[in-house]
């Protein structure tokens, strides 16, 4: 079993695990004490909080909801759920419903419509424009 360091613990303001029964999960509630200025700032993760939970002897299958604290900017709580190994909840069964045969019916036809013929509309040429391109061409005397 992994172990959290000291310097975590000695952090740790608050604990409470709380166990649901009924609904097979073990929610950890943690609280940080500030950091003080020559500390380094503590960060604790889901990781951790699965260890916290299984000090108290109870085994935790999975997570249900994480959280991230650290005590950068003060004191500061967290919260996570984890499901209880062994307590899984039963998936809950919804009725069957038959569904009745649908009879097949012919595809229905779409009436199509004659397509219209476009015409092509071609560009009328433009004079050179009496920019940099117009006067390079009297130069060149291709005018």
């Amino acid at each position: 079993m992994a172990k959290i360091k000291e310097a975590i613990r000695k952090k740790i303001k608050d604990k409470e695990v709380v166990v649901d029964e009924k609904a097979g999960t073990a929610t950890v509630t943690v609280t940080l004490s500030p950091k003080r200025r020559e500390e380094f700032a503590i960060k604790l993760i889901s990781d951790a909080a699965k260890i916290l939970v299984e000090e108290t002897g109870i085994e935790v299958d999975s997570l249900i909801e994480a959280d991230t604290i650290n005590n950068k900017r003060g004191e500061v709580s967290g919260q996570w759920v984890f499901r209880i190994k062994g307590k899984q909840q039963a998936p809950k069964k919804e009725p069957i419903k038959k569904e009745e045969p649908v009879e097949k019916k012919a595809p229905i036809k779409k009436e199509t419509t004659k397509k219209q013929s476009t015409k092509k509309v071609e560009p009328k040429k433009e004079e050179p424009s009496s920019g940099f391109f117009a006067k390079r061409e009297k130069k060149k005397g291709n005018k």
